[in-house]
């Protein structure tokens, strides 16, 4: 009985190696087949940006597939965004461009390539709201400065107050970087983040002498948002008057 529980339990053990080995070698043999590969890029798209859906054919296919669907769909609902046919052109790759309209929203999407008689092949990207706006205001609490002969500066400041929107929604955007800097003179705090109210402020400071023409630059960014959002040439001119001072001595 020994010899039969030795035999038994050797079948048993090359049973199990065997099980083992077809379970390894079944995604071998699956990969060996080439099959249709679909890719986007980028993975991340904001609204109103371009991306490209990549299809390349594996090399049996090759002169047999002559159109394409391409169908753009919503991971979350499975709304259909868009549909297009389209011819193959010889050889193995096709690129096709499209764009994250309007009729986007943001989240995660499907592009799923449709060949007639092979089957349906698809890949995933994100879209994201890519549209920022800002609105300058300068409020200057001194630009007229009258001064005695002899000064040799004069120090100016003023406000500077700046409101963010995402333009894909026009809601006030909130918790958005600003950076703020000026062709003379200097801002403080030099960056800071919108509230609430989508508002941002810092206070700039210029000392100098003689009429100058201030000119601001804000640029706005934040996470989500792929628009690096510029403002430029927000300019105010500062006036110093010099006057002399009479001689009132008397003898």
């Amino acid at each position: 009985m020994a010899w039969y529980k030795e035999t038994k339990n050797m079948v048993s053990m090359l049973l199990a190696i065997a099980v083992f080995i077809l379970l390894i070698g079944i995604p071998v043999i699956r990969t060996a087949r080439e099959d249709v590969t679909v890719r986007v890029s980028p993975k991340s798209v904001g609204i109103g940006l371009d991306y490209t859906v990549s299809i390349k054919l594996p090399r049996r296919l090759v002169g047999r597939v002559d159109e394409v669907t391409v169908e753009i769909y919503s991971y979350i609902d499975g709304r259909t965004v868009e549909t297009l046919k389209a011819p193959f052109p010889p050889g193995r790759m096709l690129n096709l461009t499209f764009k994250a309209g309007e009729n986007y929203s943001v989240g995660l999407y499907g592009a799923r390539v449709f060949i007639k008689g092979y089957g349906s092949f698809e890949d995933f990207f994100s879209v994201f709201s890519g549209k920022l706006s800002a609105k300058i205001d300068i409020y200057i609490p001194i630009s007229e400065v009258s001064v005695p002969e002899g000064n040799t500066s004069v120090l100016f400041n003023a406000t500077l107050k700046v409101y963010v929107v995402d333009n894909r929604s026009g809601k006030p955007l909130e918790d958005a970087i600003v950076w703020f800097s000026a062709s003379i003179g200097s801002f403080d705090p030099e960056n800071g983040l919108t509230d609430s109210n989508g508002y941002a402020e810092s206070v700039w400071t210029g000392n100098f002498t003689g009429n100058r023409t201030v000119t601001f630059r804000v640029v706005v960014g934040k996470g989500g948002y792929n628009t690096e959002l510029k403002v430029e040439r927000r300019e105010f001119t500062v006036y110093v008057v010099n006057q002399s001072i009479a001689n009132t001595t008397s003898g």
